[in-house]
């Protein structure tokens, strides 16, 4: 057992692909507040356990627990009798717990460990209602025997594809192209092996583990997940390389290539590194096999290829080996490395397929099939979100032939790498080859299609000028309904709805088959939510985020999870939009300067103000960076609206003027020209706060003569606005009323809501005010939008109304009384199972009680009840 251990992974307040383990740390900590926790958290070596223990740590030492080492605890218990040493421990540990919570902490606890186990587990048992938070980390479960049922076992396992691209992007000098697909292979999500990788690599120009780079991950790796491999038998390391070089070869033909018996593979079995498993060498950890690899010398690993293609039964197989031995070139070269790419493409591994295509296009003599395998690798790269690579390998097309056809293909299936940055270069990339006459209509709406979505997420003027313009090149018979709708959606939002009408029962909700669906989900969500039909765009989204989620498509999953958080929050959804952000925080890495990083930050602020956390959106403002310095201005506007939010919620309402104002050019043009009309109700609103009405509403009438003809919700906010600012209380009353403006936009009906009565309040007319707040404050609770209801709960004060509980208690009485009192013993900080004493139940059967309050009563976590749950009047 050892002290908490700092390691090469990533920092404690990254941890990517952690969050559902923290959340279960973070639990551990607040419910050991009310009695003992028992947390094992267990995994292979460098999956993350000690970063995770001290995330635990930093969390319970700053809510005011002692932590202590288990380490340092014995160290200071002397004595070889084991009764003595058990209740010195325990008199330790509860003089400890008399002066405040306490936190012991046991890491790299080992199999030799059971009695170091047994004598924490006898003091915990002996302190099991004291504030006392226990947390084991290790590598396995022997040393813990028989796990009862005080103990919560959290797994540690490998980190998701996503997760694990968040961290190779968070380097110094993140990997791209091939070393970055090699390195994501053989690491496997184990954040140590990741990390280290990526060193091993960093000084390498050639930037690639692919067989020919002489690349070495002795050292530290070896020593880490293969200690016994050195004094292994040469004719064992020999099968064992022959192991690590194969993807698909049977135990049979690994070992007819290496030379070699069952026999040699005994003494790697007994050293726990291999086993047998299905008639094939199956490697104890996916990073043995990488050290099994690469510690081999270079001719080593060339010749095991060669000879394992010697002997494969399977083409796949042979193609696998054919691709990966050195010195051979040309068109035979290519086809294997091709088909090589197909199988990884099967077993959804995106970007090995990428590396090898690129590979197959380099050894191609003929430049139209040079071509076409790059546009192919470039197509994977951008499914799997390397954007930069991508980038390179479409160039490498442009560069490689002149065909149109080729050209826009490539074109057609990148569209990541032309989103979030200026739309000038695709838009005049897409002009070169509509002008050059495509004879597709497929890909003619493909090229517009691209285009649209560049223009959506930049949203300059001149940007939707210039896809108005290249509309005419729109073919009257486009084969693709979804990508043509969104073009055209794009492109003239308001005509298009009144050309199309309501989604609702169109064709272009009819599902399709295979690869064409995924396309339709994200072209018909997008155009869902251009036209205000949010509740649809959030359903498409959804869906479309599942199946890339399961192909692993993650640039693809990055663009339309910000979409989605959007029409989330318009929906007032917070908690879902949490859960999609706390992906997404994996998803997009640690790397500062990617542009869809910082919409995805701007998003956890705006969450975070929502929900009542000052403090953390202000560190979520700092990580996002600059307003002026962003990308594009769809990324300019949601930095904007996220540090107007947290201005407005912390009351510096003249900086809430700045940024909001900010969305639009000095003369009223909007610097983009969907969102910026976003945000004109809270414009006006801060406007009337910091006393800049007359200013304010200038700005928003020259604004709306060079606005879009806005939608039917859009043309209600500015409505409403001008009331506001004009102040026509009768008129804003009347549009507040409009039939389903508070059921389609909830969130937003609410902030108008708010905002109309505290204009009533300034006007002393608060009697006219309590309905709006109370009808606001009812929203804002079942959302969970815990800022926006204090705020409101505030101006009901104000207002006269002295207990502003109206709403909760209309929500706390849909609960049976079982459920009240459980509510209430939760607000009062009983841990589960001290309610479940009370009742006579078990702690489990508590939990699903609370999991069925909370979406009853509005709120996403325990922590929320105490805003509403009403008070027992005595």
């Amino acid at each position: 057992m050892t002290m908490i251990a700092e390691s090469g992974g990533p920092a404690v307040a990254e941890l990517p692909g952690r969050a559902a383990e923290r959340d279960r740390l973070s639990r551990a900590v607040r419910d050991a507040g009310n009695g003992r926790q028992v947390i094992v958290l267990h995994g292979e070596a460098g999956i993350g356990k000690t970063a995770l223990l001290r995330a635990c740590a930093a969390d319970a030492a700053a809510r005011g627990f002692r932590v202590v080492e288990a380490a340092a605890l014995l160290s200071a218990a002397p004595g070889a009798d084991p009764v003595d040493l058990r209740m010195t421990m325990l008199s330790s540990v509860a003089d400890l717990c008399r002066r405040g919570p306490v936190m012991i902490v046991a890491d790299g606890v080992g199999d030799g460990d059971a009695d170091v186990v047994g004598l924490l587990m006898f003091v915990a048992r002996r302190l099991s209602r004291e504030r006392l938070l226990l947390v084991f980390a290790a590598r396995g479960l022997v040393a813990f025997g028989r796990v009862s049922a005080e103990v919560t076992l959290v797994p540690v396992g490998p980190l998701s594809p996503n997760a694990a691209a968040g961290v190779l992007d968070g380097r110094p000098v993140p990997p791209r192209g091939a070393v970055r697909a090699e390195i994501l292979h053989y690491a496997a999500g184990n954040p140590f092996a990741l990390t280290e990788l990526a060193r091993a690599v960093a000084g390498d120009t050639l930037t690639a583990l692919r067989p020919n780079y002489r690349v070495s991950v002795t050292g530290v790796l070896a020593r880490t997940f293969a200690p016994g491999l050195d004094g292994l038998p040469p004719a064992t390391r020999r099968v064992l390389l022959y192991a690590a070089a194969s993807e698909h070869d049977g135990l049979g033909d690994v070992l007819a290539a290496a030379g070699a018996s069952l026999a040699d593979c005994a003494p790697a079995e007994q050293a726990r590194l291999v086993g047998v498993v299905g008639g094939r060498l199956s490697f104890a950890r996916p990073m043995v096999r990488a050290v099994c690899y690469f510690t081999a010398p270079f001719g080593d690993r060339q010749e095991a290829h060669a000879r394992l293609a010697a002997v494969a039964a399977e083409s796949a197989a042979r193609d696998w080996h054919v691709a990966h031995v050195g010195g051979t070139a040309g068109d035979f070269m290519a086809v294997a490395l091709e088909r090589a790419a197909g199988a990884a493409v099967a077993q959804a591994r995106g970007l090995e397929a990428a590396a090898l295509l690129e590979r197959a296009a380099e050894n191609s003599t003929d430049p139209h099939e040079a071509a076409r395998r790059y546009g192919r690798a470039a197509a994977e790269a951008d499914r799997c979100g390397d954007i930069e690579w991508s980038r390179r390998l479409s160039a490498r097309v442009f560069e490689t032939t002149g065909d149109p056809r080729l050209l826009a293909g490539a074109v057609a299936v990148t569209g990541n790498i032309h989103m979030y940055r200026s739309a000038g270069e695709t838009l005049a990339l897409a002009e070169r080859l509509l002008r050059s006459g495509l004879p597709d209509p497929g890909l003619t709406t493909s090229v517009l299609a691209i285009a649209a979505r560049s223009v959506l997420t930049d949203g300059a003027a001149e940007a939707v000028a210039t896809l108005r313009r290249l509309m005419a090149h729109l073919p009257a018979g486009s084969p693709n309904k979804a990508l043509r709708a969104l073009a055209e959606c794009v492109a003239d939002p308001a005509g298009w709805v009144a050309r199309t009408g309501p989604l609702a029962g169109s064709t272009l909700l009819d599902p399709l088959d295979g690869a064409a669906e995924r396309v339709r989900l994200l072209a018909i969500g997008g155009v869902a939510w251009i036209a205000d039909e949010v509740d649809v765009a959030a359903d498409l989204y959804r869906r479309a985020v599942d199946r890339v989620h399961a192909d692993g498509s993650i640039g693809v999953l990055a663009t339309a999870t910000v979409a989605l958080v959007e029409a989330l929050f318009d929906l007032g959804r917070l908690d879902e939009a949490a859960r999609l952000l706390a992906d997404a925080d994996d998803l997009v890495g640690a790397n500062s300067a990617s542009p869809v990083r910082r919409a995805v930050v701007s998003q956890r602020a705006v969450l975070a103000v929502r929900r009542g956390d000052p403090e953390r959106a202000r560190r979520l403002l700092g990580q996002a960076g600059d307003p002026a310095l962003a990308e594009s201005p769809f990324v300019a506007y949601l930095l904007h609206r996220a540090a107007g939010e947290f201005a407005a919620a912390t009351e510096e309402h003249e900086a809430a003027v700045e940024h909001y104002r900010a969305v639009f050019a000095a003369d009223g043009t909007p610097i983009h020209f969907l969102m910026s009309q976003r945000v004109v109700l809270q414009l006006a609103g801060s406007a009337l706060q910091a006393g800049r009405r007359d200013e304010v509403l200038a700005l928003l009438r020259a604004a709306r003569r060079r606005a879009d003809p806005p939608s039917a919700r859009r043309r209600w906010a500015w409505d409403l606005a001008f009331a506001l600012l004009d102040f026509d209380g009768d008129r804003a009353r009347r549009l507040l009323a409009e039939r389903d403006a508070g059921v389609r936009w909830p969130y937003e009906h609410a902030v108008a809501q708010a905002l109309v009565a505290e204009a009533l309040r300034a006007r002393r007319q608060p009697v006219e005010a309590r309905p709006l707040l109370v009808s606001a404050l009812d929203t804002f609770l079942r959302q969970g939008a815990t800022r926006d209801a204090e705020a409101v709960r505030a101006h009901l004060r104000a207002s006269g109304v002295v207990r502003a509980q109206h709403a909760e208690r209309s929500a706390f009485t849909l609960l049976t009384a079982q459920q009240q009192q459980i509510a209430r013993l939760a607000v009062r900080g009983m841990s589960n199972r001290a309610i479940a004493e009370h009742f006579g139940l078990s702690p489990r059967t508590i939990g699903f009680h609370l999991y069925q309050i909370y979406p009853k009563l509005g709120v996403a976590r325990r922590d929320q009840l105490r805003d509403v749950v009403p008070e027992v009047v005595r």
